[in-house]
């Protein structure tokens, strides 16, 4: 069955301004449409319930109702997806990599963090999360810049890669440099075959597939940060 996004792009050509603004409502209030009748949908549109209706028809429903409730329907499979991805997560966490990884950081001179796009964030969160516990951590955002470091970094550092898909070619390309320098790299990728854990010596996993819509990301972070915070977690515990 089509979700509302999809009957939006399969009935684009139908849709008029009126039809667009209700729609752009709807997406930005998602939260509130599914307890929101047609007659306050309508007073918040500035139209009346009838245009609604039609709307909701040309996107393939049978009325208001019927849309709304196939929404609910939607957001529901989200949730349930959402939960499946943050509980094998869970299982995937294996109490003694986390330690190994943590054990290498505390005695690693340097550490470098490194991700690329929309990895940068979580690059951030874990180098904010060492450097809480006075542990020398570096990020850096740009490509050359990381490379530059690595020029400068020994066997004894340890480079710390984030992807989701781990095979970025500008995550590879880092990898396989820092692998000839022989520095020590640890991966945290989605749980997949990768071309980024085969080239790392330690392997971490969560379980969040890259998903885009409309050319965007909308990767569900929560299972990464969840990964990210217990790993934290034990590092505080033993050395802070």
């Amino acid at each position: 069955m089509l979700t509302f996004q999809e009957r939006i792009d399969k009935y684009e050509y139908q849709l008029n301004d009126t039809d667009d603004q209700i729609i752009e409502y709807m997406l930005e209030h998602m939260e509130y449409i599914l307890t929101m009748s047609i007659q306050v949908l309508a007073e918040n549109v500035y139209t009346v319930p009838n245009t609604i209706v039609r709307l909701s028809r040309k996107l393939g429903y049978d009325g208001f109702s019927h849309m709304k409730n196939a929404i609910k329907n939607e957001q529901d499979k989200d949730d349930q997806q959402g939960m499946d991805y943050l509980n094998k997560t869970r299982e995937l966490i294996d109490p003694h990599k986390m330690e190994a990884v943590n054990h290498l950081i505390m005695h690693s001179p340097r550490v470098l963090v490194y991700g690329i796009g929309d990895s940068a964030i979580y690059c951030e969160y874990l180098m904010n999360g060492y450097r809480v516990a006075n542990k020398k951590c570096e990020f850096n955002v740009h490509r050359h810049n990381t490379l530059s470091e690595l020029e400068t970094m020994s066997p004894k550092d340890l480079l710390v890669l984030i992807s989701v898909s781990g095979e970025s070619p500008q995550i590879i390309e880092i990898a396989e440099r820092a692998k000839e320098r022989d520095i020590k790299m640890v991966s945290i990728t989605d749980f997949r075959k990768n071309a980024l854990q085969r080239l790392a010596d330690h392997t971490l996993y969560f379980s969040s597939p890259p998903t885009y819509h409309h050319q965007h990301n909308v990767t569900d972070p929560t299972p990464i940060f969840y990964l990210l915070r217990r790993l934290l977690e034990g590092y505080w515990e033993v050395y802070m």
